[in-house]
């Protein structure tokens, strides 16, 4: 099946959204990240979140990473 063409895929599964902030001293930016493919792994999924942090301006260290951990 040519995915190009698939209707499910002309929109985003999932969309990550920062509005600027509304302020004069801001820069007026939207940053939206959409997410199209609804069978992405839970680590693809960290990827993502991280990636729009750090288009947020969210820094991360070299050794700094998103994960999730279980309690004991």
């Amino acid at each position: 099946m040519d995915n190009y063409n698939h209707k499910a895929l002309d929109k985003p599964y999932i969309q990550l959204i920062c509005h600027p902030y509304e302020h004069e001293t801001s820069v007026n930016t939207r940053i939206t990240i959409d997410v199209m493919q609804k069978d992405l792994s839970r680590d693809d999924m960290l990827q993502v979140f991280q990636d729009f942090l750090k288009a947020m301006g969210y820094s991360l260290g070299v050794k700094e990473y998103l994960t999730i951990e279980a309690y004991p």
